[in-house]
């Protein structure tokens, strides 16, 4: 009598986004491989975004990332893991760091020429996908926002999420209603990424997120005397941990003005943003509190 042997039943090489979905992103990633094979052609370039986004993380240099999109448009538009958009997968991959440990610049960290940079590459997914820009959620009720505030994104990256936002609701406002497009701006605005909550965390917006993330991407230039005075309390000491701090002052900075209404609003748990700066660092909390003491006065 031989032994029986069950066969797992998987499902069509062909059906991509049911594997995707399925799957956990390591299974995915092993899947995807051998899918690439044997798939269509069709099926290829968005299988291959997802790998370069992937083993991007800590990347610098994002012309494969860049180059990809601009040559196969429609996979900036494919879903990933719980419906993730490349978009956020962009914005959640570290980059190398462009500072060594304990301070000291990194002599390998500077930028080359021709590199291009992480807002290059989001400009052209945004370009090749505008809905990921404009409130299209993934299985947690995130927001291309959202996946930056969480991921610790610069001020730099946060100010080009938001600035973006606005022009592709303007433009769209105006085709849409041009008698008046003014009013239709306005309502968009009050339905800003900023202004949407997550399902998990339940009910947390964007600034929630931000202000709970322990660490921000560093800027890729150093921080003057000045610039301290103006950003923080002038009785602040200078010292090593300074530049992790502006980066999270800034970048909350950047994410409170675009829903100012938002340091008062409260989560599903009750928690405010100024809770949430508990989880986070210095910089975050100082730009909230800077931020109420000009809402009250």
């Amino acid at each position: 009598q031989q032994d029986s042997v069950t066969v797992p039943v998987v499902p069509a090489a062909s059906d991509e986004r049911l594997l995707v979905e399925m799957e956990s992103p390591g299974r995915v990633r092993r899947r995807m491989r051998s899918v690439r094979s044997g798939s269509s052609a069709a099926a290829a370039p968005p299988a291959k975004l997802f790998g370069l986004l992937l083993a991007g993380d800590r990347r610098r240099d994002w012309s494969a990332v860049r180059d990809h999109v601009l040559s196969h448009p429609s996979s900036a538009a494919a879903p990933y893991y719980r419906d993730e958009t490349p978009l956020q997968l962009a914005l959640r991959a570290r980059e190398r760091t462009r500072r060594a440990e304990k301070g000291h610049r990194d002599a390998n960290a500077e930028d080359q020429p021709g590199e291009v940079t992480r807002i290059e590459a989001l400009e052209a997914l945004a370009a090749a996908d505008p809905p990921s820009l404009l409130g299209r959620r993934d299985a947690e009720g995130r927001t291309a926002l959202h996946t930056a505030a969480s991921s610790g994104r610069s001020a730099e990256v946060l100010r080009w999420l938001v600035d973006a936002e606005a022009e592709l609701a303007e433009e769209a406002c105006a085709a849409s209603h041009p008698e008046d497009s003014a009013g239709c701006f306005e309502d968009c605005c009050r339905e800003c990424n900023a202004s949407l909550r997550t399902d998990h965390p339940g009910g947390a917006l964007p600034l929630h997120l931000a202000a709970a993330c322990p660490s921000f991407d560093l800027p890729p230039g150093d921080y003057d005397v000045s610039c301290v005075e103006r950003a923080l309390v002038s009785s602040l000491v200078i010292c090593p941990v300074m530049p992790a701090i502006l980066a999270a002052f800034e970048s909350t900075e950047v994410v409170r003005k675009a829903n100012p209404r938002a340091f008062w609003e409260e989560d599903c748990d009750g928690e405010t943003p100024l809770h949430s700066s508990s989880w986070g660092g210095v910089g975050s909390l100082v730009s909230l509190l800077l931020g109420a003491a000009g809402d009250s006065s």
